[in-house]
């Protein structure tokens, strides 16, 4: 079983799959951050679209994963 998304790095990766400013999505978990999502907004902030666009995929898979262990429990 791999290690969860925490629901911070999760919101950040869908908010940037739909299009959201990071600084949005930043400001919506303010206070509320966790090690990965402030590790998540480095990778984000990433100058290389491709750079970005696979942290999100890998984000997404994961909780697609999770999504999957769970609903095999």
């Amino acid at each position: 079983m791999s290690a969860p998304v925490d629901w911070q790095s999760g919101f950040l990766a869908a908010s940037a799959l739909l299009g959201e400013p990071l600084d949005v999505a930043r400001e919506a978990i303010a206070g509320r951050e966790t090690a990965g999502a402030r590790e998540l907004v480095r990778e984000l902030s990433s100058p290389d679209k491709a750079s970005r666009a696979r942290v999100v995929a890998r984000v997404a898979a994961e909780m697609m994963a999770a999504l999957d262990e769970a609903g095999a429990a």
